[in-house]
């Protein structure tokens, strides 16, 4: 068995974040006269932070399945605020070295693939620095011990997410995609930072540690809000109904970020929070109040999911371009992950903290296979649009598998993982989610309906990912060769440092799930991380397993009888319905945004007109009342000493009258 020391676990932790930290301040600083070479002490860093994640996680893996192998690890003090005490504490079990790992070796690939992709840049040394800076932020999340911590992680990944989705600033689309992006989930943040503030004035005050808060039996009513509150955090972060109208527009950054953000960083943050939450606290909870809170606020998540699942899939059918087709598909699969997190019973015994923990580990298992395929299709997406001329129009470009041979074979490989058919690892990882929605719907619990409806929902969103995914591959590599005009006389494959990446997430892209799923071995290596319980293996649910493989080769079959057929350029209803989201950014704008424009617009008036006239006037009086009493100083002493003696005399006066 491979196990580490208690130093070397204590010196190698933090370098899992603290080395892509100092390369962002590295080329932040140093960036001017690194120049072309800016990707190499980010390259590096994220390298190294990979192979000591995968040292963590040979680690937990070698202390054994069922040792629920937990390592905390108590730096330095942060900060104290009354009771409160906060430190830097990192924390090392399943779920934690699963996350590190996985989050540095994608970011790995994609930062390689970035040094060919952004070449030429002028603000090369700015994108790695902010590259550098969100996989540090990232693994400061995934790693953290305590909720202060995980959202200074957090927030870090929402201001890398700004900064990387306007990385063009100059143009006003990406702008505006920034500030929408950032804007929006910090609606989440705020609601997170309130469910911390309420776990900490509830609970026992020793710096919201996980093991305090797992601990602590929380008031049912206290302990519902909490959760709500991390909830719409995670909702913000992972982009889930309702807030999920930032991530197709945070397209507008360059493309290896659009990888970043949806298969390794910020996206999966939300699902993180929620898999560390829900199992421990279910396995804690000692009333049927508590289990009812739990199981209320899992009914918002369930259905949550299954809104953003079924929506972002309708939306995607109306798509054109390639890579909103590949955001929207996010949203779908993120939906999965927090329908499976929704799962689970509330009987207040054994079997509901067992169900609640392998739902978890289904939603982890996916996030994890999803990892590898979706920055596999976005990275090939990004190949595409570099032989393109940065077009990815699916009614200009066409018939590309003879001249991007190397980026078709690996973006087939990803659509077959994405659409879930075997034995690619999206088939086992979305199996596992729609096995946990089976299980929860016939277990006799009161929200046996509500997963029954969800598992046939997942059904259907499979059929439509089916449709839409190859819809999307047969447009862009099959049909008549269609090269649009900017992308020359001279388009052809990507170079090496672009392909490589692609052909080595393309392995696991293909083949971890029928690996990891079936054998159960990822679920067992996850729910050994404390407060889970191990679920009862079941033999592989081969029945469920066909009719969600059917309702995916269904969907592939109608996207194979539209063949090549382009999407019309002339206005259709439907068409034009998913293609502009089914108008909720309208209605956002127009019940939302433009009220609250208006009362700025207002409240700005009011500033101006009256606040500033109102203070104006008030300091003027000092001067009026200075002009007025001006003509007394004349200097002459004969008037003085006059004002002083009938000052004298005034006085005089009030104390005889005193008296």
């Amino acid at each position: 068995m491979f196990e580490l020391s208690t130093e070397t676990l204590w010196l190698l932790l933090p370098l899992i974040p603290g080395l892509p930290l100092m390369a962002a301040a590295l080329v932040a600083i140093f960036g001017h006269r690194l120049g072309e070479r800016s990707h190499l002490p980010v390259l590096l860093a994220v390298a190294g932070s990979a192979i000591f994640g995968f040292l963590a996680l040979m680690h937990v893996r070698g202390m054994g399945a069922h040792q629920a192998p937990n390592a905390v690890f108590n730096y330095a003090n942060w900060f104290e605020a009354g009771n409160l005490r906060v430190d830097w504490e990192l924390r090392l079990d399943s779920l934690s070295a699963m996350m590190a790992a996985m989050v540095s070796f994608i970011s790995l690939w994609i930062v390689l693939f970035s040094a060919g992709y952004m070449h030429g840049d002028p603000g090369y040394p700015r994108y790695f620095a902010a590259v550098g800076l969100f996989v540090g932020a990232m693994n400061t999340l995934v790693l953290a011990n305590n909720l202060p911590l995980l959202f200074l992680g957090w927030e870090g990944v929402g201001v890398c997410s700004y900064l990387l989705i306007g990385f063009w600033f100059a143009k006003p689309e990406a702008a505006k995609a920034a500030r929408k992006a950032f804007l929006v989930t910090r609606l989440g943040d705020v609601a997170l930072l309130a469910g911390m503030i309420l776990l900490y004035r509830a609970g026992d005050p020793v710096g919201l540690s996980y093991d305090t808060i797992f601990s602590h039996h929380y008031d049912a009513t206290t302990l519902y809000w909490a959760l709500v509150c991390l909830g719409i955090g995670a909702f913000g972060k992972s982009a889930q109904f309702p807030l999920h109208v930032w991530l197709p527009d945070a397209m507008e950054g360059p493309t290896p970020v659009s990888a970043l953000i949806h298969a390794a960083t910020m996206v999966t943050a939300g699902v993180y929070l929620l898999a560390r939450m829900l199992p421990p606290l279910a396995g804690h909870a000692v009333t049927a109040a508590q289990l009812e809170s739990i199981g209320a606020f899992q009914d918002l998540v369930l259905v949550s999911g299954g809104v953003t699942a079924l929506l972002a899939a309708l939306i995607a059918l109306g798509q054109t371009d390639l890579k909103r087709i590949l955001a929207y598909s996010t949203l779908s699969q993120l939906g999965y992950m927090f329908m499976a997190l929704g799962a689970g019973t509330t009987k207040g015994n054994v079997e509901c903290h067992s169900l609640a923990s392998a739902a978890a580990a289904a939603a982890v298992f996916h996030l994890f296979t999803h990892a590898f395929f979706k920055a596999l299709l976005f990275l090939s997406a990004g190949s595409v649009m570099h032989a393109m001329g940065n077009v990815l129009d699916l009614r200009r470009i066409g018939g590309l598998r003879k001249l991007l041979p190397i980026t078709h074979i690996c973006f087939l490989v990803g659509a077959l993982a994405l659409a879930g058919l075997p034995p690619f690892s999206g088939f086992f990882s979305k199996d596992g989610i729609l096995e946990v929605l089976e299980q929860g719907a016939h277990s006799g619990g009161s929200r046996g309906g509500l997963q029954h409806a969800m598992l046939w929902l997942g059904l259907i969103t499979a059929g439509l990912t089916g449709l839409y995914t190859m819809r999307a591959y047969l447009l862009t590599f099959w049909g008549k060769e269609r090269i649009p005009e900017e992308a020359g006389h001279h388009a052809h494959e990507s170079p090496a440092v672009m392909t490589i990446p692609l052909a080595v997430l393309a392995v696991p892209a293909a083949f971890i799930g029928l690996a990891l799923g079936p054998t159960h071995l990822f679920g067992h290596f996850i729910q050994a991380s404390p407060g889970w319980h191990a679920a009862e293996t079941h033999a592989f649910a081969w029945k469920l397993a066909a009719v969600g493989l059917g309702a995916a080769a269904a969907g592939i079959a109608v996207a194979l009888a539209l063949g090549d057929r382009r999407p019309s350029r002339k206005p259709n209803g439907l068409a034009e319905t998913a293609r502009s989201g089914f108008f909720i950014d309208d209605v956002y704008t127009a019940f939302f945004a433009k009220p609250l424009e208006q009362f700025g617009r207002l409240l700005n008036f009011l500033d101006r007109e009256l606040v500033d006239k109102l203070f104006e006037l008030f300091a003027r009086i000092p001067g009026w009342l200075g002009e007025s009493l001006r003509p007394l100083q004349n200097g002459l002493l004969q008037y003085y000493a006059l004002a002083m003696a009938l000052g004298l005399v005034v006085l005089i006066a009030m104390f005889t009258l005193a008296r």
